[in-house]
């Protein structure tokens, strides 16, 4: 074999297997460059979840926070006792929200004065602005009572002009004739049926009417009735309407009949002697 033909055949084969080992080494290069990348990837896909996992939370935080502050600043700066005086009033019937007729502060002071000396049973009527949102008024008027330390001929009435409400607590001898049932449409009928329409005079005097009548032993007259006007119309029945029309038609009849009769009969007056 020839010398020079195999030096050409070795360097040749020389040469693939170099090209070979470059590429091979390129090959095992990029996929540690693939590997590198995936991984580094994934890192920063695992790290924008994570603080995207951590945004979230702090948002729902956020949120709680701010419906918590607004349940207080509606309801909860008006769901203390504060709201009416910390003691007994020194008047049977205090407007502290300014909202009745100094009039009829006047009637219903009168009269709640006059039950006390008839009856033994003292009502404390107070109408302020606000009620606790988030409390039910007769649990309120109860914890004023409380708060009053009031006593078992007591009866308390803490009305809000805001929500046309009222909470009705009374002792245990007063709530022998002031049933539950009774205090309770006194703060949920009779009060807000003139209050919502912010006649809140009238509210007070119905409250006390009611009130007065109950603790003398008197029959209960109840609540305010609502007086609904009736849904009929006024239009005319088809039977009418069928009068109506023979009626018309009559009288129009009888006109164009006259109007052809009579100028004949005046030209045969004229034209008779002829």
């Amino acid at each position: 074999m020839d010398a020079g033909f195999v030096l050409q055949t070795t360097g040749f084969v020389g040469r693939l297997s170099t090209k070979n080992a470059a590429v091979d080494r390129s090959g095992r290069t990029s996929g540690r460059q693939r590997t590198g990348l995936r991984a580094s990837v994934e890192g920063t896909f695992e790290e924008i979840k994570t603080r995207a996992e951590h945004d979230i939370q702090l948002v729902w935080k956020g949120t709680a926070a701010l419906a918590i502050a607004g349940a207080l600043a509606l309801g909860g700066s008006h769901s203390a006792i504060a709201d009416v005086p910390d003691s007994i009033p020194n008047t049977f019937f205090l407007d502290d929200a300014g909202v009745v007729q100094k009039a009829n502060g006047g009637y219903v002071e009168k009269a709640l004065k006059k039950l006390e000396e008839t009856t033994g049973f003292k009502v404390h009527f107070v109408i302020t602005r606000y009620l606790p949102t988030l409390q039910d008024p007769t649990e309120y008027a109860e914890e004023v009572f409380q708060q009053w330390k009031c006593g078992a001929n007591d009866v308390v009435i803490v009305a809000g002009s805001k929500i046309a409400k009222a909470g009705v607590y009374a002792g245990s001898d007063a709530g022998k004739l002031l049933s539950k049932q009774i205090a309770a449409s006194i703060g949920t009928e009779t009060f807000p049926f003139k209050a919502r329409e912010e006649a809140f005079s009238l509210a007070a005097n119905d409250v006390s009417n009611r009130i007065v009548a109950v603790l003398s032993g008197k029959e209960d007259p109840g609540a305010p009735q609502i007086v609904r006007e009736s849904g009929d119309g006024t239009f005319k029945t088809r039977d009418e309407t069928e009068k109506g029309k023979k009626k018309y038609t009559t009288v129009v009849v009888a006109l164009l009949v006259a109007s052809f009769v009579i100028p004949m009969v005046q030209y045969y007056w004229y034209v008779k002697d002829d």
